[in-house]
């Protein structure tokens, strides 16, 4: 993606951090799992805001790695996080360091230029696949569970407002409400690791974002006619409950109520200890945990009951907010005192609602849901979370005990180590998944999934996948913050509030039709459909042929058609067919837009594994 997007070069400093194992390079080769190589610099010894010392130029230069084929670093400087910039100081001694004898020679420089020399080293550098690891702040993924939600409604409901737009044909949205949420991303925000006043700000803007966004792709819809239309803002088809029937959208389309077609359904039974569609068989024990799961006949392979709530003391040795240190992994306690509350069933949805308390002062209740000739369970937490210092995960033992486990990404996902003993694979104790992730045997034929609205943390070791729910660390704290007596600052905890968190898991199908693949199922379950009053949209694309792990991702509106972008999510390598209405074509682009060669021919595109795809669907005379 970086190689589409331009880029051509990366630094960064951290990864010389490593808690367990270190990096083994300075300068090398990094290739994506897509097969692109993108020329890469990580400092060794030092930090992002080094203050040009002696021993701070020393160490660095001793750490480099390359020194035999390169003879330059880069060396990154400045005040507070290097955001401040450098100071007259600084500026001073580097002026007096320059060509000081016993003291290795330096000079300012612009990073381009720095890559444009190591660039003739290029053919002499090593490679390195795959990704680059930070073994540190890993509790970044679970900290501030509510701005990280906020978050990815705010994405989200961008997404959707782009959706309407290419639907309606019209141009691309307010480019700054993506600028605002692309901000979220900044160093500390999305972490969970800024001060008390970052949220107080930022909370309310997101949650500003979301709102508009969803008002303006309803309007844009609306007052072309008066029918009663249902709008499916994903470039997948889907089956929707809507009004107690279950119905078939068409991607990307808005379509009038009236003429939906029903899905024919196998009534949804519940009982007190199972709920069961046709397809999809769960088992309940009297904790609210799941004994057994089946899907078209087939069991998933446990260890233990599936949904065990963790409960872990959780006090790093440094940087709070930042981390979860692996000794607070092996202290860990099951909650095992839920009861029944709500068994509810009808003919297309059923639910069991278990009550637990955490501890005395939290508690949870649990919602399982089933719908009508779905294969997946959802399932949601409503939480009244009040315990600071602690981490709370769900876990799902099963034997599924594959050399790797899966985990989505933005775009495409990567493959960890799920075994324990070596160092590498040991120090990835909570690693980054975004929407899903997967355990299974080798070959991937037969698994377990797991798919997250809006949770990021996971572990997966011998089989057992968990994921972090919230954990309630004690904030940086700022000068506006309280004081007791004494003059100590009183402590401030993220997240100890109310939350509503949804999963839903199922047995993995390499061979399952696309929509209900994980990276398919993590889009439709957590992207709800809209009712509008208007006409239904005319469609330019009617769906994927072939290629079940290629997922349409993304739409967004273009001045002269629109662009959708394409993932391959399980490293599979092949081909598609792009069905358009009569009169359209698709244009194969880069992520900026340039035409790429050759075009497909018959709207056919092959696909290598993890590659992002970007057509551009414009009418054929465009």
């Amino acid at each position: 993606m970086l190689e589409q997007a331009g880029v051509k070069y990366f630094f960064t400093t951290k990864l010389h951090w490593g808690s367990v194992t270190l990096f083994p390079y300075s300068s090398f080769i990094w290739q994506g799992s897509d097969g692109t190589e993108i020329l890469s610099h990580v400092s060794q010894g030092m930090g992002y805001n080094m203050n040009v010392k002696p021993s701070e130029i020393r160490s660095a230069v001793r750490d480099y790695r390359q020194a035999d084929v390169h003879d330059e670093i880069l060396m990154a400087c400045g005040y507070g996080d290097g955001g401040g910039g450098v100071t007259d100081e600084m500026c001073e001694r580097a002026r007096r360091l320059g060509d000081l004898a016993g003291t290795p020679s330096s000079s300012w420089g612009r990073i381009d230029g720095f890559f444009e020399g190591l660039e003739e080293a290029r053919s002499d550098l090593p490679a390195y696949k795959g990704e680059l690891y930070l073994q540190y702040h890993r509790g970044v993924l679970t900290t501030h569970g509510d701005l990280k939600d906020a978050f990815r409604k705010a994405e989200r409901s961008l997404q959707i407002w782009e959706a309407a737009h290419c639907a309606t044909g019209r141009d691309d949205i307010d480019i700054e409400a993506w600028r605002r949420v692309v901000f979220a991303q900044f160093h500390d925000y999305i972490p969970g690791s800024s001060i008390p006043e970052v949220y107080d700000e930022t909370l309310p803007e997101l949650k500003r974002i979301s709102e508009r966004a969803s008002e303006e792709a309803k309007r844009s819809l609306e007052k072309r006619g008066k029918k009663e239309c249902l709008f499916n803002p994903l470039p997948i088809k889907r089956e929707v409950l809507h009004k107690n029937k279950l119905v078939e959208l068409a991607p990307l389309s808005g379509a009038a109520i009236e003429k939906l077609e029903m899905v024919d359904i196998e009534s949804v039974v519940a009982t007190h200890s199972s709920l069961s569609n046709g397809r999809l068989k769960a088992k309940f024990d009297a904790n609210g945990r799941i004994r057994q799961l089946s899907v078209d006949g087939k069991t998933v392979s446990q260890k233990g009951p599936l949904g065990q709530l963790m409960l872990y003391p959780d006090q790093p040795h440094a940087f709070e907010a930042w981390d979860i240190d692996r000794s607070t992994l092996a202290m860990g306690q099951e909650v095992k005192n839920a009861r029944l509350i709500n068994c509810v069933g009808a003919q297309t949805s059923g639910k069991l609602s278990f009550k637990v308390e955490i501890t005395e002062k939290s508690s949870a209740t649990i919602h399982y849901t089933l719908i009508a000739n779905s294969t997946v369970l959802q399932i949601e937490y409503e939480i009244d979370w009040q315990d600071p210092e602690h981490l709370l995960k769900v876990v799902f033992p099963t034997a599924y005990n594959g050399a790797q486990a899966r985990f989505g990404d933005p775009f495409g996902s990567s493959l960890r180590s799920q075994q324990p003993g070596k160092a590498y694979d040991e120090a990835q104790w909570e690693v980054a998944g975004s929407r899903y992730a997967i355990v299974s045997d080798d070959g991937e034929r037969e698994g377990l999934f797991v798919v997250s609205e809006a949770k990021y943390g996971w572990t997966a070791r011998s089989g057992s996948l968990g994921l972090s729910l919230l954990r309630s660390a004690k904030m940086p704290t700022s000068a506006r913050a309280s004081v007791e007596g004494e003059g100590h600052t009183q402590a401030v905890f993220s997240d100890l509030k109310k939350h509503s968190i949804r999963l839903a898991v199922g047995l993995f199908n390499p061979n399952a039709p696309r929509g209900e693949q994980p990276a398919a199922l993590a889009d439709t379950l957590y992207t709800e459909c809209f009712a509008y009053t208007g006409k239904p949209t005319t469609q330019s694309y009617l769906g994927l042929e072939g290629g079940d792990s290629l997922l349409p991702c993304w739409a967004k509106p273009e001045s002269d058609g629109w662009t959708l972008r394409l993932q391959e999510t399980m490293g599979h390598r092949g081909s598609a067919r792009i069905l358009l209405a009569d009169g359209y074509e698709a244009i194969r682009t880069d992520l900026r837009g340039a035409l790429k060669r050759p075009q497909p021919k018959s709207n056919r595109v092959s696909f290598k594994p993890y590659e992002v795809i970007s057509l551009r669907i414009q009418k054929a005379d465009a």
